[in-house]
């Protein structure tokens, strides 16, 4: 059965907020509870319950922890999230000629048809959108008309020469969801650099891309992002926010759920929709409502500057596109790696 990831006690609370021995009451543990998923702060507590770090001493001192809590940490957070309700295409249109670049995290942008189903699985496959019947194998051009639905030109829009399609058409099982779980970003935390000798460096994120993504008000301009739609109504969800500052805040995949209290209440995705969104707006893949089993088509473009392209992770291009970003062979998910390739 799928847990969620906050609801699973034993991932996030493991180790429990310190308590002071003289404290019967579970009002400190409430008080701190939403920070035991905040990466930082595990860090700090593994440290404090390592009798060999100097953190040890704070142990029994759980008025400490509430002070770098509420004081530094939590003030920190709430600075790297801008919050900015998703709109409809039609309130954004009324916005015209009042906002240049608008922060954006989200917007539903239309309607769109999928086709008859056929089982289609491919990740992050790169394609040529100024030429998409030529450069998409023809078993994904039933999707052409949901591309076509995406804003890939416009007034004072530059072109991608390379964009990535996604397409997964699966039964999903009863309580699972169908991708991946969890509040999370695109864009990741961390980036993952090869030295020479094949050992892998984790630097900062800063310069990682996974789409971008930014709404021009006054030309109706959506720039890169992402694209997504399934047929599936509250099979995801979107936050009205943008974590503007991935460094140090989200998880070396993106992971946000630490960040859930205070990205506004989230919006389930409709049916055969298509939305666009950033890769720095979290969502998450959920269970089929109700809980049950059933076939779901999801869909997403992205359309802005990536970063990286990992080859295990993603479907090449049998007619030879090749992605416009550092290929990276091996799971980023894995702390090795086999090669590194420079940009093509």
């Amino acid at each position: 059965e799928y847990v969620h990831p906050r609801d699973n006690s034993n991932d996030y609370y493991d180790p429990p907020f310190p308590i002071d021995e003289k404290d019967s009451s579970d009002e400190v543990n409430d008080d701190l509870a939403p920070a035991a998923l905040n990466p930082v702060v595990r860090t700090l507590l593994a440290g404090m319950y390592d009798p060999k770090c100097s953190l040890h001493i704070l142990k029994s001192h759980s008025e400490i922890w509430k002070i770098i809590w509420k004081g530094y940490i939590v003030p920190g957070y709430k600075e790297s999230i801008f919050r900015h309700p998703g709109l409809k295409i039609q309130h954004l249109r009324s916005r015209r000629g009042n906002e240049v670049n608008v922060d954006l995290p989200y917007a539903l942008i239309n309607v769109v048809k999928f086709p008859k189903p056929t089982d289609i699985n491919v990740n992050m496959m790169p394609f040529d959108p100024r030429n998409p019947e030529k450069t998409l194998p023809k078993s994904l051009h039933g999707y052409l008309p949901v591309i076509s639905a995406c804003s890939l030109t416009g007034p004072g829009k530059r072109i991608e020469d390379v964009v990535y399609l996604t397409v997964q058409e699966s039964y999903v099982q009863p309580n699972q969801p169908q991708r991946r779980g969890g509040m999370h970003t695109d864009r990741p935390g961390v980036f993952v650099e090869y030295s020479a000798d094949g050992k892998s460096i984790f630097k900062p994120a800063y310069g990682s891309r996974w789409g971008c993504g930014l709404f021009r008000g006054r030309k109706e301009t959506f720039l890169g992002g992402l694209y997504m739609a399934s047929t599936v109504s509250g099979s995801c969800q979107v936050w009205p926010a943008k974590i503007k500052k991935t460094r140090g805040v989200v998880g070396p995949h993106g992971e946000c759920e630490h960040l859930s209290e205070w990205c506004g209440e989230p919006e389930k995705m409709s049916a055969n929709y298509l939305y666009w969104l950033t890769d720095m707006t979290p969502h998450e893949s959920l269970p089929l409502p109700g809980g049950k089993g059933g076939y779901r088509q999801f869909f997403r473009l992205v359309t802005g500057e990536l970063s990286a392209w990992y080859e295990q992770h993603s479907t090449a291009n049998p007619l030879g596109v090749m992605p416009k970003a550092r290929i990276i062979k091996g799971s980023k998910f894995s702390s090795s790696v086999e090669t590194k390739q420079k940009s093509v």
